[in-house]
């Protein structure tokens, strides 16, 4: 498996994420893992990673990436989704 945070372009700047895939180079499906009010917490990059063992790649966007990621403290976290 291959699993790497990353950081794409969005509207509003870099976007932070998750990914992972199965080894190899062949095409798959792929799979948006939308996060919970947390924001991209360790859960969620493992909901990636069980995704890609089962043959997908999956991507997990930070929604948080336009206000810095998503910080350590939920609570914090939990404030900034609203």
């Amino acid at each position: 498996m291959y699993v790497e945070d990353m950081k794409y372009p969005g509207e509003t700047g870099d976007i932070l994420a998750h990914y992972a895939r199965p080894k190899g180079d062949e095409k798959l499906p792929g799979v948006l893992v939308i996060s919970e009010i947390w924001g991209l917490v360790p859960h969620i990059e493992d909901v990636a990673r069980r995704f890609a063992l089962e043959g997908y790649l999956a991507l997990a966007p930070d929604p948080l990436s336009p206000l810095g990621g998503t910080p350590e403290d939920v609570d914090q976290a939990r404030g900034m989704m609203r």
